[in-house]
């Protein structure tokens, strides 16, 4: 087989979808205790069936049980077995309880506003480990080491794709394609994104994330984003 020009990348064939939290580390919890760890695993299987069964790529986990995974751990479960796209997903919580809607990061070294720091720094916090709090120079030398720079072309488009069939299915407030320095994304050399789905802390939006109905919407709106970003990807990219 001849191998293809160096510029044009390689179609893709495995993702990586990363449950966020998981184990002891619960993730954001809701006014009636629903849990984002469990929020998370329920997603991203569902995602994970969607994708194998319409598509046939393999997919790969961080975790598919309620297990804890550190955020370094992750990003080499994504690096180690060479997946080409790498999905992460979340549930936010604001201390505004009126906060509503769902939002998609790509990695930048700058967020895009304070409420988006926020979050990064809230998401970097990871109790396998604690003694990693990172300095922003560190992060600096971290960010432009990472490959994850040379993807942030294709990441910003897959957060676009996943961040507009969201928007087109779910019917809650659109916030947008955002960017802050989400460690999990800085590491992984691939096409990278974080899905904040929907916010656990609004009690009408916890409520949605019990129903399995509004959890099949949100999976198969990252599906329908994930796969308009792979024809995109194995056809556009040059």
């Amino acid at each position: 087989e001849t191998q293809s020009a160096p510029s044009k990348p390689k179609p893709i064939e495995t993702i990586c979808i990363d449950p966020g939290h998981g184990g002891e580390d619960l993730g954001a919890i809701g006014k009636s205790k629903l849990q984002e760890k469990n929020v998370t695993l329920q997603i991203s299987l569902k995602l994970k069936k969607l994708i194998e069964s319409r598509t046939g790529l393999r997919v790969l986990m961080t975790r598919n049980k309620d297990s804890e995974v550190s955020l370094n751990t992750r990003a080499s479960i994504a690096n180690n077995q060479l997946a080409q796209m790498f999905i992460s997903i979340h549930a936010n919580s604001s201390f505004r309880k009126s906060a509503y809607g769902s939002e998609t990061y790509f990695v930048s070294l700058k967020a895009t506003d304070q409420e988006s720091l926020e979050l990064a720094q809230k998401e970097n916090r990871n109790l396998e480990d604690p003694g990693e709090t990172i300095k922003n120079d560190e992060l600096k030398m971290i960010l432009w080491n990472m490959a994850q720079t040379e993807y942030i072309r294709e990441s910003s488009k897959l957060a676009e794709y996943i961040q507009n069939e969201l928007n087109e299915l779910l019917d809650t407030r659109n916030r947008g394609v955002k960017q802050a320095p989400f460690r999990v994304l800085m590491r992984t050399a691939m096409p990278a994104v974080l899905i904040e789905t929907a916010f656990i802390s609004n009690s009408k939006e916890e409520k949605k994330l019990k129903s399995e109905e509004f959890l099949d919407k949100i999976a198969f709106a990252i599906y329908n984003g994930v796969s308009k970003f792979i024809y995109y990807y194995n056809n556009i990219l040059k």
